[in-house]
């Protein structure tokens, strides 16, 4: 995996597999247009640019930490890999992307080389040169490490909050049964009973106020429970509930 450190989209030139790229997020800031979709176009098209110009010229995907320090994916495209995909784009989105590719190479052009830069050195300034070139790669690779661990660090975390989660949710759920059933007495939750049936007066009526009248009817009290999750809840008597269940289950 490529890692650029880099979170903003403008670039100088940068060469990935021996030629001068673009980065898809470069392309959406010259067209105007999110970056998601610009990797859209490219995921929709890299197929069509393999089958003619063959299997080693796949996209180049990388990641990139953006402003919060996480990583994204984004492409490095060839010119010709970039020019393929906003073809399809208006005229001037077009021009735009081969504009600034041409601007890159000129500017490629214009960088001396390393060892243009270093023949003009004495012994003392390479040295110092070397050192700081070695120091820059540690860092790297220390940011390098940094992301990693964070990311593995996060989902570690994630994983523990989870896992606490869902034992919190199964001693909510005992508690709930052990609540909401009192010997003779279950509440419509316990009882497993729908929230609302059709009776031979209503179509789609509230359960409990059915459970209220057969209550009544059988002369059975309604006692009040306190469930964790939804307060105070009514219970019924088994007698109302299998009354209740003969005649509308």
């Amino acid at each position: 995996m490529i890692l650029v450190h880099d979170n903003t989209s403008k670039q100088a030139p940068v060469i990935h597999t021996g030629e001068l790229t673009m980065s898809s997020r470069e392309i959406a800031e010259l067209t105007g247009k999110h970056h998601h979709h610009v990797i859209r176009d490219i995921r929709k098209q890299e197929c069509a640019y393999i089958e003619v110009y063959g299997n080693q010229t796949k996209f180049g995907l990388v990641k990139y930490v953006d402003g919060k320090g996480e990583l994204r994916d984004e492409y490095q495209l060839t010119k010709s890999q970039a020019l393929f995909v906003v073809s399809g784009y208006n005229p001037v989105l077009r021009a735009k992307v081969q504009k600034r590719m041409e601007d890159l190479e000129q500017q490629l052009q214009d960088q001396p080389s390393d060892l243009q830069v270093a023949s003009t050195m004495d012994s003392s300034q390479l040295q110092l040169l070397l050192k700081e070139t070695k120091a820059k790669e540690v860092a790297e690779l220390e940011r390098d490490h940094a992301v990693r661990t964070k990311s593995q660090i996060s989902r570690t975390r994630e994983a523990s909050v989870m896992g606490k989660l869902g034992a919190a949710t199964k001693r909510i759920k005992a508690l709930e049964d052990k609540v909401q059933d009192t010997g003779e007495y279950l509440s419509v939750i316990a009882a497993k009973i729908p929230d609302r049936v059709d009776t031979d007066t209503k179509d789609n009526a509230q359960s409990w106020r059915v459970l209220k009248q057969l209550s009544s009817l059988l002369g059975k009290d309604i006692k009040k429970a306190v469930c964790p999750r939804f307060g105070e809840v009514n219970t019924y008597h088994i007698d109302v509930i299998a009354r209740f269940k003969e005649l509308y289950l």
